[in-house]
């Protein structure tokens, strides 16, 4: 379930590192998000201001997906992709440090004067949106590389993967969902003085950054499996098979063979056996050369 089976011969070497830096950074996921929807729910969205109707907090939310599908389809062009060697592994680093900074930007834009707020959110959303669409192929590369097993698939990968972030997830997002209650509680607006939530926040977005360079330097080194389980097994079936497919060739053989045998007539036997009889035979009743051929006097 959260592992991949048979662990740790049937991956490589860097797997544990590898995801131990990678749930880091999820951890922290619940955490920068309430940050930044109490900074938009209060600055963005007005909640509490009679002057703010939920229509304009629709029409920016519909601007902002309008803006990530344009960038994200941009950057996903295959002459940008080629251009920019998506395959390199240093994405991996690249593209998760793209992703903070469209983070630390969205908040910037929360806080900074409403004048700034389209342009800031405009680049968070590039930021993002670049980031998304150049990590996805050398992720995609990596989870491929980490079996070292014939044992051990891509879906096998995947689905542990998922199951070790969904554990960190839920445990995260109750510690989130305590603290939120424990500020209902208190009445304290932790935006009235953001020293301390803004310096919590850029330790996760820290912690983050050295996560994905833990993942960076624990990447899978491509290597091909050894299948010689599987090619044995392979080679020992086809010598089980192989005398029974040559038996049964020569039946067929012999079974074809008999089959002509019996069809030859005693009659055409003898007739074979005695080929100037069967000449003889053949020419009789022909016409001779002498007998059709014209005769010319002089």
């Amino acid at each position: 379930m959260f592992l991949p089976p048979g662990y740790p011969a049937s991956v490589a070497p860097e797997y544990t590192r590898y995801r131990l830096w990678a749930l880091l950074e999820t951890s922290a996921e619940y955490p920068k998000r309430i940050v930044v929807s109490m900074a938009f729910w209060a600055t963005v969205y007005g909640v509490g201001d009679s002057s703010r109707s939920p229509m304009s907090a629709v029409l920016i939310d519909v601007f902002l997906v309008s803006v990530d599908a344009v960038i994200g389809l941009a950057c996903g062009l295959p002459m940008v992709s080629e251009a920019l060697n998506y395959a390199g592994r240093r994405w991996r680093l690249y593209s998760g440090l793209l992703g903070i900074m469209g983070n630390v930007t969205r908040l910037c834009s929360a806080l900074a004067p409403p004048a700034l707020f389209y342009p800031l959110i405009i680049i968070s959303v590039a930021l993002s949106a670049f980031s998304a669409t150049s990590g996805k192929y050398i992720n995609a590369e990596i989870n491929r590389n980490w079996s070292r097993s014939p044992q051990v698939a891509l879906v096998d990968i995947d689905v542990t993967s998922a199951n070790q972030a969904l554990l960190i997830r839920l445990t995260t997002a109750a510690l989130s969902v305590a603290y939120l209650y424990h500020l209902v509680h208190a009445g304290v607006q932790p935006l009235k003085a953001p020293f301390w939530i803004l310096l919590c926040y850029g330790a996760m977005q820290a912690c983050c950054a050295l996560s994905h360079y833990g993942c960076f330097h624990n990447m899978p080194k491509p290597q091909e499996m050894s299948y010689e389980p599987l090619e044995k097994a392979h080679s020992d079936v086809q010598q089980d098979v192989q005398p029974a497919g040559q038996a049964e060739l020569h039946q067929d053989m012999e079974r074809i063979g008999s089959g002509v045998a019996m069809e030859l007539l005693p009659s055409d036997e003898a007739e074979l056996s005695e080929p100037k009889a069967l000449l003889k035979d053949h020419t009789q009743g022909l016409p001779l050369e002498s007998e059709t051929a014209p005769v010319y006097k002089g």
